[in-house]
């Protein structure tokens, strides 16, 4: 049985100094060039400065808007380890961070099953462009994020989902987005697993992360 699970996660992840399938991330903004980005999960916010500057290469930074939500200095020890997650920035420290890319930033603090329906109360009839969802990783988390997100989404929406699970049996029965996938419609959505993969560990405590793509279908 995969014994210390938070142990090994966070050193494992500590040690990757550049995850290779985050690059994907932004070739998908580059590709789809987005105006609405929403981040569930914004941890240092480095992931968000890079999606917003990468979109503002084809617009004005003060035409893209930036959804961020995270439990930010809400986030507890007992919470990370629930949701096998790492401990944010606050949200005084984001907005510090993200002001000078010069787009406009909303942050949403607190638990995304009761932030994200805000969002979806904002947006329901206009669809945003582009969604990383990478907050908490307990399948019901993740599952409760894509159920609302999924509400603001439209054809030409983008969402991409950080940690799939490859060929992880001691994880995929607690964490990650393998389920939710393997529970869309396929005849409303369509999904892949990116190719970039990136492992560490090895044997019974191997972990191997993907980004996954789920799009509506056209018509």
């Amino acid at each position: 049985m995969f014994g210390d699970l938070k142990y090994h996660y966070r050193v494992q992840v500590k040690y990757a100094r550049k995850p290779r399938r985050y690059g994907q991330i932004l070739k998908a903004i580059a590709a789809r060039r987005p105006r609405t980005i929403v981040e569930v999960g914004v941890h240092t916010a480095a992931r968000a400065k890079e999606m917003i500057e990468t979109a503002a290469r084809w617009h004005p930074a003060s035409e893209i808007t930036y959804f961020g939500f995270d439990l930010f200095d809400l986030m507890t020890g007992e919470l990370l380890e629930q949701e096998l997650s790492k401990k944010p920035l606050t949200e005084a420290q984001v907005r510090d961070i993200l002001a000078p890319t010069g787009a406009r930033i909303e942050l949403f603090r607190g638990f995304s099953q009761e932030t994200l329906p805000l969002l979806v109360e904002k947006r329901r009839r206009e669809p945003v462009d582009f969604i990383f969802i990478d907050g908490g990783h307990a399948i019901a988390t993740i599952q409760s994020d894509w159920d609302n997100l999924a509400a603001v989404t439209g054809p030409e929406t983008l969402v991409l989902f950080d940690d799939y699970y490859v060929d992880c049996p001691h994880l995929t029965d607690r964490f990650g987005c393998n389920r939710v996938l393997d529970g869309l419609d396929p005849a409303v959505f369509s999904s892949r697993v990116l190719p970039l993969v990136d492992s560490f560990g090895k044997d019974e405590s191997r972990l191997a992360v993907a980004l996954a793509e789920v799009a509506r279908k056209s018509g």
